[in-house]
């Protein structure tokens, strides 16, 4: 991270204004970790080791289903938080962050397009012949639009002036959840909006609707909403009553959403099983508070920013496009899923995913060398252009 229930009674001392919140990037590096070991061990390990009923692969499985709202949410922490701490004036385009934040969508949606080509087709595509894949919406994709989601709620804040910016993000991603069950109940082959090119379609409900915008671009708004709350009461962030407050809070959403939509649908819903459908979601949410609370208390032991571990939570876009690369032939066309998609066992699985995250260990340990060279090569290509 390089460059907001009253708590009136706690006196932690105030951050300053710049002051970095550690935890945060120590959250986007817990979650780009998970990914990276749960994305090889599903891609290797063999179909007959897929057993639930077995403790280790059960709780292997729960853990990777919280690393996609961990890694969801924690963008929209981090993303509004730095957006609220911008010393611009409170307006929408004068803010650089604003205009950051759209270069930054754009960015994301032009790499999960391309991670979604193959260079090995380029023929085909000069052609004008697309494969249906091409089209898909994935993670990167819902992440760029969800950043735009973000920054347009942040214009609305301000050119309306009332409420907390929480607020806004909050119920935004309630609302995202509301709607999630007209999406489920959809046959998978109703697609949605009917009639519109596929690549509209999955952004809701498609054929290649892998992280639709609904539900999860909601983990990204309630996200916003924490970043919001971090912002305002930043000077209690590293008391040990906030972080309490943070866990007891993802702890009764995580135990009281299922009852409490099962009274909504009783009252809204004539009593039919309805928005408890969202449930699963928000428990995970709650789930993902949980995570944060935990390590605030960590924050204590981060006393530089530039520690190897902090890193990886600072590098999440390059980390994401080479994994996908490696692990899935991502434009390049060739990768580890041509040689060892469920073809090992869970002891090969296990090793090779610590070699897998070692080798991303060492690339971010040595990444600013490439960034220096990068830096040199683009200075040479400028050069070489002026003078033609």
């Amino acid at each position: 991270m390089r460059e907001n229930f009253l708590l009136p009674e706690m006196s932690s001392p105030s951050l300053p204004t710049q002051s970095r919140i550690h935890f945060i990037d120590a959250a986007r590096a817990v979650a780009i970790l998970l990914m990276l070991e749960g994305h090889f061990i599903h891609l290797t390990l063999q179909p007959e080791y897929r057993d639930l009923t077995h403790p280790v692969y059960a709780t292997w499985h729960f853990i990777r289903g919280l690393t996609a709202p961990l890694f969801f949410s924690v963008t929209g922490v981090i993303f509004v938080f730095l957006l609220s701490r911008s010393q611009d004036p409170p307006r929408f385009w004068g803010n650089r962050r604003v205009k950051r934040g759209f270069k930054r969508a754009f960015e994301l949606l032009f790499w999960g397009y391309l991670l979604q080509a193959n260079v090995l087709h380029f023929n085909e595509y000069l052609n004008g012949t697309f494969s249906n894949w091409n089209f898909a919406f994935h993670v990167l994709q819902c992440i760029g639009v969800g950043i735009m989601l973000l920054l347009l709620l942040y214009g609305l804040f301000i050119l309306f002036k009332n409420g907390p910016l929480f607020l806004y993000y909050m119920l935004a991603g309630v609302v995202v959840f509301a709607l999630y069950p007209s999406f489920k109940t959809l046959p998978p082959d109703q697609y949605f909006p009917p009639h519109c090119p596929e690549l509209i379609q999955n952004l809701f409900h498609g054929p290649y609707s892998v992280f639709p915008l609904i539900p999860w671009t909601g983990f990204i708004l309630l996200g916003g909403a924490v970043g919001a709350l971090i912002w305002d009461y930043r000077a209690y962030v590293r008391d040990r009553r906030f972080r309490l407050f943070m866990i007891l809070s993802g702890v009764c959403v995580c135990f009281l959403t299922h009852c409490a939509l099962y009274g909504v649908d009783f009252v809204f819903a004539g009593n039919k099983e309805w928005f408890v459908k969202s449930s699963g979601l928000i428990g995970r949410f709650g789930q993902v508070l949980i995570v944060l609370g935990l390590l605030m208390g960590t924050e204590k032991y981060f006393k530089r920013s530039d520690g190897l571990f902090l890193k990886f939570g600072q590098k999440t876009l390059p980390i994401y496009v080479i994994h996908v690369m490696i692990l899935y032939s991502g434009f390049i066309g060739v990768g580890l899923n041509k040689v060892w998609m469920e073809s090992l066992g869970p002891w090969e699985a296990t090793f090779g995913a610590t070699l897998f995250i070692a080798f991303f260990v060492v690339l971010i340990h040595y990444f600013h060398h490439l960034e220096n060279a990068w830096v040199q090569v683009k200075k040479v290509l400028r050069v070489s252009f002026s003078r033609k």
